[in-house]
């Protein structure tokens, strides 16, 4: 008679176990839920940098994405001053602005930016301390006026400074061919075509 009331003791240890468990799990600390919220990631930057032929002006070029255009931003210091934004603008997502090389005049007082788009090239001339080239503008478009002016052909490099005030670019023929180097002169924003190319 003993081995019978063990046996039949057993389910009912097993089931007072069972429910002892379950109870002892739920009033163990869960850990909490955290709801997690999606955030708009953020927007990949394109930094470059660049400094005067002496050193003297220091310059970065941020591009940050939105969602349907790049906020492109130049800032320039000068030894012993504090940065400044001199330029910015929102330009499609697959047009690139870029600080090229030789970018800074020789008297550190003007500089040129390359601006490329799937169409054309572009090449904007500007103060490095932000103040306006023509009529309230901060930039003058060198490219465009180059082809209005010239319309057999067409700026391929801009190479750099002639002088304080005169850009160096090299052309191509439209038709075919290679063109000649001329200078722009910003003071009069003008075009000097020249006798040697400048490669």
């Amino acid at each position: 008679m003993v081995k019978r009331r063990s046996k039949s003791l057993l389910p009912v240890i097993f089931a007072v176990a069972v429910i002892g468990g379950l109870m002892f799990w739920r009033q163990s600390p869960q850990p909490a839920t955290i709801n997690v919220i999606a955030e708009a990631s953020p927007s990949p930057e394109s930094v470059q940098t660049a400094e005067s032929s002496d050193g003297k002006i220091a310059l970065e070029m941020n591009g940050k994405k939105g969602t349907e255009t790049t906020t492109w931003s130049l800032t320039a210091r000068q030894t012993g001053s504090a940065a400044k934004r001199i330029w910015s603008t929102a330009l499609p997502h697959d047009t690139t602005m870029s600080i090229p090389f030789n970018a800074v005049s020789p008297d550190n007082k003007y500089l040129f930016l390359k601006q490329a788009g799937p169409d054309k090239t572009r090449y904007l001339a500007l103060t490095t301390g932000g103040e306006p080239l023509a009529q309230d503008s901060p930039t003058v478009e060198f490219a465009g006026l180059f082809e209005a002016k010239h319309p057999d052909y067409q700026i391929t490099a801009v190479t750099g400074w002639g002088g304080i005030n005169l850009i160096v670019f090299n052309t191509d023929k439209i038709n075919g061919g290679t063109g000649p180097s001329f200078w722009f002169d910003l003071s009069g924003h003008s075009f000097i075509r020249l006798s040697n190319r400048f490669d």
